[in-house]
């Protein structure tokens, strides 16, 4: 349906940065067990992060590991927004998924900022066609090796799921690996 329509994509973006991080990982330009500051600057009101609820004054050191897993598991916005300072922004994470044929994802703006304009989520967009090659590239010639991709896959599989989601209406004991993106709704949208 509209396959080639550039439908924001809220959180399920945090997927394809997960992706493009761990990659880093395997370039050696990261570790999933360095530590990453979570400094005050990180932090803002009104967003979803189960880590600045955890750290309300920040100044931690965070495991890379646990900021993937909060981004692309829990959501965590704040999260988000640490792992893309840690990968020098948008530009490097487009980049990469440029060199794997998702153009039709395009990644151009933080949590922070799609939360500063909500006019901005539409810059974030992703292609239903361009993110069923990325589930497809994920689930038969994986661009990570073969134990970052079932970390990333159990990520996701792992990840709490509200009743009326996906995972929530399928039947009890069916794996599903998602990564949900919500809105809020302003002016009657």
């Amino acid at each position: 349906v509209n396959a080639y329509g550039q439908e924001p994509m809220q959180s399920a973006y945090k997927l394809p940065i997960g992706l493009a991080v761990l990659h880093a990982v395997e370039q050696g330009e990261l570790s999933l067990d360095q530590q990453v500051r979570f400094l005050p600057s990180d932090a803002y009101i009104d967003t979803f992060s189960p880590l600045q609820d955890a750290h309300p004054n920040a100044n931690v050191d965070v495991p890379l590991r646990e900021l993937l897993e909060l981004s692309v598991g829990r959501s965590d916005n704040t999260a988000t927004d640490i792992l893309l300072r840690l990968m020098g922004g948008t530009e490097p994470v487009q980049g990469y998924l440029d060199t794997l044929g998702l153009q039709g994802i395009q990644i151009r703006d933080s949590e922070r900022s799609l939360h500063d304009d909500e006019r901005r989520q539409y810059r974030n967009f992703g292609e239903p066609v361009a993110f069923v090659r990325l589930l497809r590239l994920l689930a038969d010639a994986s661009p990570l090796n073969a134990e970052h991709t079932k970390y990333l896959l159990a990520i996701m599989t792992e990840s709490p799921s509200a009743p009326k989601r996906l995972k929530g209406l399928l039947p009890v004991g069916t794996t599903v690996a998602h990564k949900t993106g919500t809105s809020g709704y302003q002016n009657g949208m």
